[in-house]
């Protein structure tokens, strides 16, 4: 009811819309100075705990996406289904997407890859990733974004000093990777913010 509520008031250009792992970057330094400073007008709606359901349930019954149009939705969900599934997961994602168009329909989605991290579903999440990747980015309205790759060592474990010590949840130095992966895409989306 609260991020409905602030989602009404104002709308936003972008909206963030997942996990805590999306929720937690509005606390971080690196939120204010590039999303809510400027013209980015940019709000967070990302829930701790979250997985693929609640955020189509925030969507279809808690209404966060409805009374505005967003020029971008920023869309992160999926860590938190690890024992799913592949497919649900994929499925789920794809109905998300899809309550998403419905509601925003001259939005473009940016889809953010699931982040890695240190616990052994890693493989399924990089299946995961390649799945929904092939299924619903098209360029056109839904965009990929995947920088997993920079929070790694070479030898292809998690880079822990870009994480907190839950080895799930990037740090302020991730958040600024992640940051810097997304500023191009938001950029030519958002067609030369400034």
């Amino acid at each position: 009811e609260k991020l409905a509520e602030i989602a009404t008031n104002g709308g936003a250009k972008v909206v963030f819309v997942g996990d805590s792992i999306t929720h937690f970057w509005e606390m971080d330094s690196t939120w204010k100075r590039y999303f809510t400073e400027g013209e980015t007008r940019a709000l967070c709606l990302g829930t701790g705990g979250d997985r693929t359901e609640h955020v189509l349930w925030r969507i279809t019954e808690g209404g966060e996406l409805d009374g505005y149009q967003a020029k971008v939705v920023f869309l992160m969900i999926g860590t938190n289904n690890y024992y799913d599934r592949m497919e649900d997961v994929v499925e789920g994602i794809g109905a998300i997407i899809a309550e998403i168009r419905r509601r925003h329909p001259e939005s473009k989605i940016l889809l953010m890859g699931i982040l890695p991290h240190a616990f052994p579903n890693r493989p399924k999440n990089d299946r995961t990733n390649a799945a929904v990747r092939a299924k619903y980015v098209d360029g056109k309205t839904v965009f990929w974004c995947d920088f997993g790759e920079r929070l790694l060592q070479p030898d292809g474990k998690i880079d822990m000093r870009l994480f907190v010590s839950d080895r799930v949840h990037p740090n302020t130095e991730g958040y600024r990777l992640w940051r810097a992966a997304v500023e191009p895409i938001l950029d030519k989306l958002l067609e030369g913010r400034k």
